[in-house]
């Protein structure tokens, strides 16, 4: 298998801006069942949401220029050669841009010594490189580039991708071509069809899909202490909308922008396709009895009464192999490329004298001295959401995650 190619489907330079241990098992897909939810809570918009996230991106400009810690003088000494304080400060610098410069300071003293170790690893894994006089060309990095670009939807998502990340073209493409000179150390790195069938085998049940429905809902809204008299005049009202709502050649949607007072109203009530878990239970009771088409008498909870319209049934499923075999790959890949990555790094440690100059990096915020998280504290080098403090991938600060922007599930309504 094409390693690379299969990495490719999570790269973002800097995934998110977490360091955990290398010795931290690969995140798997399984999902938890979510909390029951209301249907009520507002959907924000992409719109608010961008315009907050710019609001609060103005508002930390200063903040985010001032690094939480930095080095005042070189941070390690390996075989007798300085890593100097602007290097150490220039990734600090990248990690402020990614957050918004929103580093929690409880976590400052963590970071600081992860960034130190990552450096460090960077270091001496290009020493190696240039040991073994490994090269990528422009073409290697464009092809790379290009797989790169071909991960987001849009043209559109691409670009919001550099305003929301704060990081350039020159910038990613140098990352890039970092990346493939530290894959290229490695001995080839494969995951046979034999591994793939293997793991959807012995881990069949994190495959399997709830039943869902896709509705949409009017809601009169009700407060929990409402009166006798308000309570019959709203299911008075409720039952006139379900008489609407029941007729031949009924347009719910309309029904829902005229008459709803929950915040799907705009969207014609619209749910989208969610589990019985999701919404709370006398609403999902309702809902999961209604067969396609048919609309519901008023449903009372704590939010009001509904009229639930089912537009579709999705019976529980398990994926089949061929629609997971590309995740299962990516990430037996990551799994096989973090193990080997940790393992160079061991080696190149062993044979390198490295003196770490700690006190050389002042703390710029207050902190506990000691806030580091059990459990974390590696600083493996793996691959696409590989939690390992130094590599490629998401939840280790540097490398290479899922692009930002792939739409997501849409939520429902929430409580």
């Amino acid at each position: 298998m094409r390693v690379r190619d299969i990495l490719m489907a999570t790269a973002i330079i800097f995934g998110a801006a977490s360091i955990t241990a290398c010795d931290n098992k690969a995140p798997t897909d399984k999902k938890e069942p979510a909390a029951a939810q209301s249907p009520d809570k507002p959907v924000e918009t992409a719109e608010k949401t961008d315009e907050k996230k710019e609001d609060a991106k103005d508002a930390k400009t200063a903040d985010a220029k001032k690094l939480p810690f930095e080095a005042t003088g070189p941070v390690a000494i390996i075989d007798g050669k300085e890593i100097p304080a602007e290097r150490f400060n220039s990734e600090v610098d990248k990690l402020m841009r990614l957050t918004g410069g929103n580093l929690p300071p409880q976590m400052a003293q963590f970071y600081k010594k992860q960034m130190l170790q990552r450096v460090v690893d960077e270091y001496l894994l290009e020493e190696a490189v240039t040991a073994k006089k490994i090269t990528v060309t422009d073409e290697d990095v464009q092809k790379e580039y290009d797989k790169f670009v071909a991960r987001f939807p849009s043209k559109e998502q691409f670009k919001m991708y550099f305003e929301r990340s704060g990081m350039s073209e020159e910038e990613l493409r140098a990352d890039l071509r970092k990346r493939m000179r530290h894959e290229r150390l490695l001995d080839d790195v494969s995951v046979s069809a034999a591994d793939i069938q293997e793991f959807y085998d012995k881990n069949i049940d994190r495959f399997k899909e709830e039943e869902q429905v896709k509705a949409r809902h009017i809601l009169l809204k009700l407060d929990k202490t409402a009166d006798d008299k308000t309570i019959k005049a709203a299911e008075k009202k409720a039952k006139e909308i379900e008489a609407l709502a029941k007729k031949k050649d009924a347009d719910f949607a309309a029904l829902a922008k005229e008459y709803s007072e929950g915040p799907s109203a705009p969207r014609g009530g619209d749910l989208g396709l969610f589990p019985r878990k999701r919404m709370v239970k006398p609403f999902s009771d309702a809902a999961f009895e209604l067969k396609a088409g048919e609309v519901s008498g008023p449903v009372r909870t704590d939010f009001g009464y509904h009229i639930i319209k089912v537009e579709e049934k999705k019976p529980a499923s398990t994926k089949k192999l061929d629609e997971v075999k590309d995740m299962i790959e990516h990430n037996l890949a990551n799994g096989k490329i973090r193990e080997g990555m940790n393992k160079l790094l061991k080696e190149l440690k062993d044979k390198h004298k490295i003196e770490l100059k700690e006190d050389n990096i002042k703390l710029n915020v207050k902190a506990p001295k000691s806030p580091m998280i059990p459990g974390l504290g590696g600083h493996g080098h793996g691959h696409g959401g590989a939690p390992d403090g130094h590599g490629h991938g998401a939840n280790d600060g540097h490398g290479h995650a899922a692009p930002a922007g792939k739409p997501a599930a849409k939520p429902a309504d929430k409580k």
